[in-house]
């Protein structure tokens, strides 16, 4: 029988499984991209910057749900969807963070993003939607690596 831990984590169940499936995607893409040194895949995740501003968005979602719901969580099941919330976010962040310096060592140009680029505070509430995940990760006429293609 589920308890009332349970019942209240429900509450923001949904956000913290697309965050867990935006994060896992974006770092198998970046593992993939450093196991098989693949310069097109490191920048094709580096330029996922809109899946990390996504895990970002749902993470300020999720502090916002339970600030909202105050008194309704217990202190565990606030602290803790606080916790996975926060973990899922800097998981998307070192996926990214390792494409980009793949990027650096092999070409010795930065990969990270400009200051420009991030969020600014005024888009803190935004909507996340239009995430896409699929498409091509390799350059066009680009053949698979011999160990397969990378993870999608």
């Amino acid at each position: 029988m589920r308890d009332v831990y349970h019942d209240q984590l429900d509450t923001v169940e949904g956000d913290l499984r697309r965050m867990a499936e935006l994060a896992a995607a974006a770092l198998a893409r970046a593992t993939w991209a450093v196991l098989e040194a693949d310069l097109s895949v490191a920048e094709a995740v580096a330029r996922l910057a809109v899946t990390d501003d996504a895990v970002d968005s749902l993470h300020r979602t999720v502090l916002q749900e339970l600030l909202a719901a105050r008194g309704t969580f217990t202190m565990e099941a606030a602290i803790d969807a606080t916790l996975i919330s926060r973990y899922y976010e800097r998981y998307a962040d070192h996926a990214v963070n390792a494409a980009e310096d793949l990027i650096f060592l092999v070409t010795g140009r930065s990969g990270r993003r400009p200051l420009a680029s991030f969020p600014t505070p005024g888009c803190l509430a935004a909507p996340v939607s239009g995430v896409q995940l699929s498409g091509p990760l390799r350059s066009p006429g680009a053949g698979p690596a011999e160990s397969g293609s990378p993870p999608r």
